[in-house]
């Protein structure tokens, strides 16, 4: 009897978790020019998911510099497909480009703190400046922002991630993640953004 009691309890607190669970769809994919990662819509612009090689995995218009794998694809690298390992969604700003791209994540417990870790990276071709901002925004459906971090990336340049966390109270089960980025001085530049979270 006490061993089926806790059974039951075992499968129910598993049963509880499994139902709060929310899945986040990762910024890497296969890389591309004009295009978003699966599951995520695009609002402005014509971002890319890019690779160290160069925009959209192109080296016909590679980065300036050497550009550092992504942490959170370079970890797990292993088990993605040849065509998506080191890869990231690249957001460019400036000379008439504004990218912005969202996702919509549901699982989400009302009242519930969340912790949400990512990086970014400084990027410039050989035409272009540095991006030297990116932000993450966290709403609800109808806009209501609960949270959002901009993360000044001016000075740096892309040889190292930067790691950055936002934390926030979920007050709807459904949020809304809009990604940004900025250039300073009205060049062009880009920003690369790495997240596999919550």
């Amino acid at each position: 009897m006490k061993r089926l009691i806790i059974y039951t309890l075992i499968f129910l607190i598993a049963w509880t978790s499994h139902v709060h669970a929310q899945t986040f769809e990762p910024t890497y994919g296969t890389p591309c020019s004009s295009c978003v990662p699966a599951l995520y819509e695009l609002i402005t612009g014509a971002p890319t998911i890019s690779n160290p090689t160069g925009i959209g995995g192109d080296a016909q218009n590679p980065w300036y510099g050497i550009v550092a794998a992504p942490p959170t694809t370079f970890g797990n690298n292993m088990s993605l497909p040849p065509a998506q390992q080191k890869s990231f969604m690249t957001l460019k700003n400036g000379n008439g480009s504004n990218d912005k791209v969202r996702v919509t994540v549901n699982g989400f417990v009302q009242g519930q703190k969340y912790t949400m870790n990512y990086a970014l990276l400084p990027l410039r071709t050989l035409t272009s400046g540095y991006g030297s901002s990116g932000t993450i925004t966290v709403s609800s459906p109808n806009g209501s922002i609960f949270g959002s971090r901009t993360t000044s990336l001016d000075g740096l340049n892309n040889k190292a991630w930067v790691l950055e966390t936002l934390s926030f109270t979920a007050l709807t089960t459904t949020l809304v993640f809009t990604f940004s980025s900025t250039t300073a001085n009205g060049n062009s530049g880009y920003v690369g953004f790495d997240c596999k979270c919550p």
